[in-house]
């Protein structure tokens, strides 16, 4: 029973690790002009949310490392009083059959 608790307790730390480099990479990822305010993310799947001072800086500064991970990205703009946007950035892993 203990070995199982163990087993148990190192395959926990080991997924912990993981994920805490994983977010490590994504806060990473985010250039200085972005400004990121949630994400959601699961096995498959991130959803950043986040402002931008216009779209051609995201486009050039974050679309291009998000495209080199994920296998299907798509973003969503809505334009802000101040001329900066706001973006929805949904990015997908194709599952491994």
């Amino acid at each position: 029973m203990i070995l199982k608790e163990k087993t148990l307790y190192e395959d926990i730390m080991v997924k912990n690790s993981l994920l805490k480099q994983s977010i490590k990479n994504l806060l990473d990822l985010i250039p200085d002009p972005i400004t990121l305010s949630s994400c959601e993310f699961d096995k498959n799947r991130l959803v950043l949310y986040g402002i931008t001072p216009s779209k051609d800086i995201y486009n050039i500064l974050m679309l291009p490392p998000l495209e080199s991970i994920f296998n299907e990205t798509k973003t969503y703009f809505y334009q802000m009083p101040n001329g900066w946007y706001r973006f929805k950035s949904e990015n997908y892993l194709k599952s491994k059959q």
